[in-house]
């Protein structure tokens, strides 16, 4: 009875498998399903993980193009503000071309073009001085043989500096944009001229001379370089330092060049020289047109018709030479009559000729009276010129100077008549 009743109980307990034994097909089913449960549970999570982290990429790209697009927007706006009010905007240089400048505006988010001829005129000095005409055809001399002496005579050597020469006048437009290039990583203060799509052109100039024309006041004087020169004047474009109108260009009108008469501005004054000039007029810009300013470059200077014998005549005179003792002897032509037409004139007391000297260049051929600005106490003194001949006449009168003036230009006058 003991034996069956263990008998039974073994049967109905499950049976135990040793790790060692081998599985059944049932067994290995159920292990691989399990398995497979867990592999997929454990894919599902990850791509889960996956997806989130690209949504919040993508959330963050699409913010960051918001934000990027809300400051092209501003810099839009910013950008037609400045060519509808005429703002200044500072650019920095980029690249430089034949044509001008490639500038970077509002923080680099805009390139805008500077032409050449919308730059400073100081900024291209060095570009037009490579504007050279081609090289004229030379032909080298031949080789000579003289069949006798089997002797060769070869060309003469070209200099080094002659073969640099010629190297510049063959790149003259590279050159060009070489002297450009100097500019490049520069801030230059500029103005919108024109938008047109993606296409935006400034003006240097057009801006100097707008701030120029409302800070520059007339009677002042500035310090500016010579920029170019033509045959009514010389163009002054003021120092980049100059507190009122920095590169501002005007014009120095030939007969403001010199107290002397001159045939053309060259004669006074080349490019690239330094000068002190006196504001005579200053023009607002209007319409299309831009603003301008006149400049005088004689008027810092003292004005040698104004002068007296004192200053004209050093302390130690040279010897003069026969030539110097024949004009010092010889009266000036007309001299005596105009002195006998100012004895007519109501108010002149008495017209004393003085001294005499010879200048060391003609100013006038002509004879010429002019005021001095010499004080005197019983009237004034005058200088009269003729050819290299000056001479000093004081005329003693309890005129004004504007009464003495007219009587000078009466007495002349009846002289020409």
């Amino acid at each position: 009875a003991a034996v069956s009743t263990a008998a039974r109980a073994s049967q109905r307990a499950p049976a135990r498998v040793s790790s060692g034994a081998p599985r059944t097909p049932m067994a290995r089913r159920a292990v691989s399903a399990s398995r497979g449960l867990g592999v997929r549970a454990r894919a599902e999570k990850g791509s889960g993980d996956a997806g989130d982290a690209s949504a919040a990429t993508a959330t963050k790209e699409g913010k960051g193009k918001k934000a990027d697009d809300s400051k092209n927007a501003e810099a839009k706006k910013a950008l037609m503000r400045a060519l509808e009010k005429g703002e200044p905007v500072k650019g920095r240089v980029e690249v430089a071309n034949r044509g001008g400048l490639i500038l970077r505006v509002f923080n680099g988010r805009f390139r805008a073009f500077l032409p050449l001829s919308q730059m400073a005129s100081s900024r291209t000095l060095k570009v037009k001085s490579t504007r050279v005409t081609a090289p004229k055809t030379v032909t080298a001399p031949l080789a000579s043989f003289d069949d006798d002496e089997e002797d060769f005579v070869p060309p003469p050597a070209v200099p080094a500096a002659e073969k640099e020469e010629k190297k510049a006048r063959q790149t003259g437009k590279d050159a060009a944009v070489a002297a450009l290039e100097g500019q490049v990583g520069k801030t230059i203060d500029v103005k919108i001229t024109s938008v047109d799509g993606t296409k935006i052109v400034v003006s240097e100039r057009a801006l100097a001379q707008e701030r120029g024309a409302k800070a520059l006041e007339v009677g002042v004087r500035a310090s500016g370089v010579i920029v170019s020169l033509s045959d009514f004047g010389a163009f002054v474009e003021l120092s980049e330092d100059d507190p009122q109108a920095p590169r501002m260009e005007g014009l120095i009108h030939i007969s403001e060049l010199s107290w002397n008469r001159i045939s053309h501005p060259g004669d006074v004054v080349r490019v690239g020289d330094e000068v002190d000039v006196k504001v005579l007029d200053v023009a607002p810009g209007q319409g299309n047109k831009s603003a301008r300013v006149t400049f005088s470059l004689k008027q810092t200077q003292a004005d040698p018709l104004l002068e007296t014998l004192d200053t004209i005549m050093p302390v130690a005179m040279p010897e003069p030479s026969m030539d110097e003792d024949e004009l010092l002897d010889t009266p000036l032509p007309g001299l005596m009559d105009i002195c006998a037409n100012l004895l007519t004139e109501d108010g002149i007391d008495a017209v004393i000729p003085g001294r005499q000297a010879v200048e060391q260049r003609v100013v006038s051929q002509d004879l010429e009276l002019w005021l001095t600005n010499a004080v005197v106490a019983d009237g004034y003194n005058l200088l009269a010129r003729a050819g290299r001949q000056v001479q000093e006449i004081h005329v003693v009168t309890g005129l004004n100077r504007d009464s003495i003036k007219l009587a000078i230009k009466r007495a002349t006058s009846a002289i020409k008549k």
